[in-house]
């Protein structure tokens, strides 16, 4: 990755996919999916991309509203608290921290950040862990609209398990943004 810049919701000047971009240098033709990692410059860190959810009905008949993820954008960044990359909701399973996050227009909350240097060799590993969720605390209305939530981390895990189907590992984040 080139350089990142810590930008707060409002004053972000580009484009989602600029922003995206301006974190890897990546170009616009290469494929990156939901979930992927690539290795910096130096060639020690490593930095992972991930859908973590979006404002569409859940399993659960559920729906986190787009004004709850800007909100918690704009949270996070103004307080400098971002969620942890985990593995199945497993307290201890850690492999990563979120340190760039934003909302899309049409409600998908993308995150960004490093890997733990001793968690790389794990990710291949994960091939079947092809969906996102996260775990969080938040207000919901008796109509199952969350109005503000909390997350604390972000989970891989298998889409039978995901919530929201809408986070599958197999979509390529560039032409979804773009859509």
């Amino acid at each position: 990755y080139k350089e990142v810049i810590p930008l707060g919701f409002e004053s972000k000047p580009l484009g989602i996919l600029d922003r995206l971009k301006s974190l890897v240098g990546m170009k616009h033709e290469e494929n990156y999916n939901i979930f992927t990692y690539v290795k910096s410059e130096n060639g020690e860190d490593y930095r992972f991309f991930v859908i973590a959810s979006n404002n569409f009905i859940d399993r659960h008949k559920e729906i986190i509203t787009h004004a709850a993820h800007k909100e918690f954008v704009s949270w996070c960044d103004s307080q400098k608290v971002y969620p942890e990359l985990w593995i199945w909701h497993a307290k201890g399973s850690r492999i990563g921290v979120v340190d760039w996050i934003d909302c899309t227009d049409n409600g998908m909350l993308i995150c960004s950040g490093m890997i733990d240097s001793g968690s790389v060799a794990m990710i291949p590993k994960l091939k079947d862990f092809d969906h996102v969720s996260h775990g969080f605390l938040g207000i919901t209305t008796k109509e199952g609209h969350i109005t503000q939530y909390r997350s604390y981390e972000i989970s891989l895990l298998p889409g039978q398990y995901a919530a929201n189907l809408g986070t599958g590992v197999g979509v390529n984040l560039l032409k979804e943004l773009e859509m």
